[in-house]
């Protein structure tokens, strides 16, 4: 994997300070290049840590990853209160999805 060579050489420790610093260094210089952060996600599909074969990334915005921040800004990003079911399915959602992530900048693919 590109992207984890470049990306991560800590211990594979998810829960380690030390590994969360690392994980916000994927190709640094290249994402500051990126004018917002569509186009940073953007980049984490080119150099194949989101993967579009399972339709993490798309390039025409039918995606998981965006589907997921769309779903969880349906009104805005303070819309009110959300009832208590919906509340729980998003946080569910969201802890899945980032220790996904985590641990694939943690192992690789």
């Amino acid at each position: 994997m590109p992207w984890a060579k470049a990306a991560f050489s800590a211990s594979p420790n998810p829960d380690s300070a030390k590994n969360l610093r690392a994980s916000r260094n994927v190709r640094p210089q290249e994402a500051a290049q990126r004018p917002s952060s569509e186009n940073r996600r953007a980049l984490l599909a080119e150099i194949g840590f989101l993967a579009a074969d399972r339709n993490e990334w798309t390039q025409d915005g039918k995606n998981y990853v965006n589907g997921l921040f769309k779903m969880l800004h349906t009104e805005g990003s303070h819309p009110g209160l959300s009832d208590e079911d919906h509340s729980t399915f998003r946080l569910h959602v969201v802890l899945v999805t980032v220790r996904t992530f985590l641990r694939r900048l943690t192992y690789g693919r």
